[in-house]
């Protein structure tokens, strides 16, 4: 699930900065418990 979700944001960040997706890192930096806590901000 986090997988294809950062594959996703890796397109879109490709689409919208016209950098290829391989640009983008392979892992997410953050683990699932910080993704899911609603009081985590990048």
């Amino acid at each position: 699930m986090v997988s294809d979700i950062l594959l996703a944001a890796k397109k879109q960040a490709s689409d919208e900065t016209g950098l290829s997706v391989v640009a983008f890192s392979e892992e997410c930096s953050f683990s699932l418990a910080k993704c899911l806590d609603e009081d985590f901000s990048a």
